[in-house]
């Protein structure tokens, strides 16, 4: 009942601005189509603009989860100079979740998001390769909207972009987000009503390059996006096939380097190395025509076990359960993040509207076309759609433009809430800017800084350092401390799974040049106990946790 009254307050006084302050706003509207309409200017500050938000308002993101781990470690091994890395000696106690342990040690995931962040990387910091995402991201959104729309309902889109997968959500506030894939879906969406036009020579790369970016960060979403939209641009040009002169090389060029990376992570170039992942840990497929594994894997960790053979077949066994209430979840989990907050919500369910625009009539049917390609998969996260992300923006955009439009007995009523309704939006995201929203980024934060200072601790002690890590039963696997980079012989502080006396003393016999640390990684007052070459005690003091695990289950700084 709050919500709803403090939006009728904003849009009550919205309303109230607009009918007592008409001239400020007639000037900005000029104003407004005068700055969309110098579309370069706008393509370079749509990629500008986020960046400096970003590093105005939020912090540099910590990882924590999994996700984010893998993916540093592959922009690390890339960095490197390599493709993969050598398996780890005593492997075992190294694993990491969604890491391939054998016959090489590296991530599962496509190469492309961590290549940028390794860019970033050799420039300083990871972080930087997220912000260069996002910045190629939003420019590209931005030329994408300019094929859909007149420039001032451009730009507006490109507000709506911001909005939505900017710097106030994970997307730019982890090492995980979809801004890798959502580029490519931009590019190529961008690229659809050019071609249906006429066929160019530099639409048709841009189609393909996207396509490329799809394949090389989200294979299964970005193909079915790619076939939707070549499919649609065959139907309604059917000159269009002559783009392939253009678009084919780039293909070839992608595709080759694909192969040569799969081929240096599995050893066979048509393995793709989620797949070899998947055979090692896997109880159940990601799609739910394939069933559950007859013999499960064997795990070597109990973590390992609860994550992978009971929590993600829990979820398998759900959705088949209930069918139609897991896909009503996983599309208002879309909703949620594409649409959030009553204006942009209002846009959705205006869009079918603009399904009487001939421009905007194939938008819609990507849209419903990719989100039936979804609804194979037994599960996803908001930026397993971000091939799509273009393609919500220019049907929210189509919707108020209908909105626009509606005026019932000659009064003005449609056109008066769609622009509350903008006016709503950037309102929002300013409020969200000032007051980061809940979820603006992964994982605990407690558990952030938990490891953040163990790490601090022992990195300010002289030498190099082993931490054997042992967890109790009912671990919970998304708090894990192992994770290792790929520069494994010159990295100062290593962690390791603890898997018994006996083959903990074959580990530390291996390692007997560096101090071997222990940990119970689920205390209440987690610390790290010296048990090998400890030196003085008084570094063995310093190491100890400075958080302890509270009631509710954060761990919190210890005084």
């Amino acid at each position: 009942m709050q919500d709803v009254l403090i939006t009728f307050a904003e849009a009550f006084g919205l309303m109230m601005i607009l009918k007592f302050l008409p001239r400020p706003l007639q000037r900005l509207k000029f104003a407004w189509r005068h700055l969309a309409e110098r579309r370069a200017l706008c393509i370079v500050l749509a990629g500008v603009i986020p960046v400096l938000l970003h590093l105005a308002f939020y912090p540099r993101p910590e990882p924590a989860l999994h996700d984010e781990f893998a993916y540093l470690l592959q922009a690390d091994t890339f960095a490197h100079g390599r493709w993969a890395n050598p398996p780890r000696p005593l492997w075992e106690h190294f694993e990491q979740f969604h890491v391939i342990s054998q016959p090489v040690f590296a991530a599962k995931y496509q190469p492309l998001p961590a290549a940028l962040l390794a860019v970033g990387q050799m420039a300083g910091d990871p972080y930087y390769g997220v912000l260069l995402s996002a910045a190629l991201t939003f420019s590209a959104a931005m030329w994408m909207l300019y094929g859909w729309f007149p420039p001032s309902y451009a730009l507006l889109g490109w507000v709506i972009a911001l909005t939505r997968w900017g710097p106030g959500t994970y997307w730019m506030n982890s090492f995980w987000g979809g801004l890798v894939a959502a580029l490519g879906g931009v590019l190529v969406i961008g690229a659809w009503p050019r071609l249906r036009k006429a066929v160019t020579a530099r639409d048709s790369i841009l189609l393909g390059l996207g396509m490329v970016v799809l394949a090389a960060s989200r294979p299964y979403e970005g193909l079915v996006l790619s076939a939707a939209a070549c499919i649609a641009l065959l139907v309604v040009n059917r000159q269009a096939w002559r783009s392939v002169r253009w678009t084919a090389p780039v293909l070839a060029a992608g595709a080759a380097v694909l192969l040569y990376y799969n081929f240096k992570v599995t050893g066979d170039a048509r393995v793709l190395p989620y797949v070899m992942h998947d055979r090692a840990y896997a109880a159940a497929g990601n799609f739910f025509f394939i069933p559950p594994k007859a013999a499960p894997p064997v795990y070597r960790h109990p973590e390992f076990q609860t994550l992978f053979g009971d929590w993600f077949l829990k979820d398998y066994g759900n959705f088949h359960a209930h069918p139609w209430r897991s896909q009503f979840s996983k599309l208002e989990s879309l909703v949620t993040f594409y649409c959030g907050g009553w204006p942009l919500t209002l846009a959705l369910v205006c869009a079918p509207l603009a399904f009487a625009s001939r421009r905007l009539r194939w938008a819609l049917i990507l849209l419903v076309m990719f989100l039936a390609g979804l609804a194979l998969l037994t599960q996803i996260f908001p930026h397993y759609a971000s091939p799509a992300a273009g393609l919500f923006v220019i049907a929210q955009v189509g919707g108020l433009h209908c909105l626009r439009r509606w005026n019932p007995q000659g009064r003005p009523t449609g056109s008066l809430v769609a622009r509350v309704a903008m006016l709503a939006t950037g309102v929002l995201f300013a409020a969200a800017m000032i007051h980061k929203p809940t979820g603006y980024t992964t994982g605990d934060a407690s558990f952030k800084a938990l490891r953040k200072s163990l790490t601090a601790q022992l990195t300010a002690i002289q030498g190099r350092h082993l931490v054997l890590v042992h967890y109790a039963p009912d671990h919970n696997p998304y708090m894990d401390f192992v994770v290792n980079g790929a520069e494994f012989d010159q990295q100062r502080v290593l962690w390791a799974r603890s898997m018994g006396a006996e083959e903990d003393g074959r580990l530390i016999q291996y390692f007997r040049d560096r101090q071997i640390w222990a940990m119970e990684g689920d205390a209440i007052l987690p610390q790290l106990r010296c048990v090998v070459s400890c030196g003085s005690a008084s570094q063995a003091q310093t190491a100890r946790g400075s958080f302890a695990l509270a009631s509710d289950g954060k761990f919190r700084e210890a005084h």
